[in-house]
């Protein structure tokens, strides 16, 4: 039954973009991110202060189950402490969670800060990419993620962002592995092209990515096979 959901919303999905009058401008969409990095974040900038927990149930994935009655004291946005709490009345700076959770941050190990979700159907310019990027990154610390992983991201995006958090904007703490390299044909060429068919090819481009901040590299050696051009799909 879910074969057969998935092929019926693949073929809704097909027929959708094939009567579609929208056409797929990768060009167009390059140029937006491209340029977008060129836009100064919009998220505010972080202000870490000092504050203090009392009374919260912790769940930390180090200690077995779950302890309770703490206190968590933070100073400049570091958490310095965590104790039993001492059951004294509350001081300024603190506040009382009432026995509710304190984790840790969550890890959205795949996202795509460069390549916003339906951005090739609406033909966003570079303001847009811009707002919507900011918007995502507030959007990840409200829902508790704090740590990011971007294994796809343009160049010029990519070192953007680096700057960004390192002056203080507010997001999560953002890692990426630069421009895919893909192969000839592959999926994505059209988006992190010009491909690679030989190793001497793909040298420059491992060597530069230390240089952007990529803490690996991402290789795409899938051939286009489920549309003529998969990216379409997916944009």
């Amino acid at each position: 039954m879910k074969a057969l959901a998935r092929v019926v919303l693949g073929g809704c999905l097909a027929a959708q973009v094939a009567c579609s009058p929208w056409s797929y401008q990768p060009q167009a969409l390059v140029k937006a991110v491209r340029e977008s990095a060129d836009i100064p974040e919009k998220t505010g900038v972080l202000q870490p202060g000092d504050l203090t927990l009392r009374h919260a149930r912790i769940w930390d994935g180090v200690h077995p189950g779950i302890q309770r009655d703490l206190r968590v004291r933070m100073e400049a946005g570091v958490v310095k402490e965590v104790a039993p709490d001492p059951g004294t009345p509350l001081g300024p700076g603190e506040r009382d969670l009432a026995q509710q959770f304190v984790m840790p941050g969550l890890c959205d190990a795949h996202v795509h800060l460069s390549l916003n979700p339906g951005a090739a159907l609406r033909n966003d310019d570079a303001a847009t990419t811009a707002r919507l990027r900011a918007q995502h990154l507030r959007a990840y610390l409200a829902y508790g993620v704090t740590t990011l992983m971007d294994p796809a991201v343009d160049e010029r995006v990519g070192a953007h962002l680096h700057d960004a958090m390192a002056k203080g904007a507010v997001g999560p703490r953002y890692f990426h592995l630069g421009p895919v390299i893909p192969a000839q044909g592959g999926y994505m060429e059209d988006l992190f092209g010009p491909a690679v068919t030989t190793l001497d090819e793909a040298r420059p481009r491992l060597r530069h990515l230390p240089e952007i901040g990529a803490i690996g590299a991402k290789f795409v050696n899938v051939v286009k096979s489920y549309l003529e051009n998969p990216t379409r799909l997916l944009s």
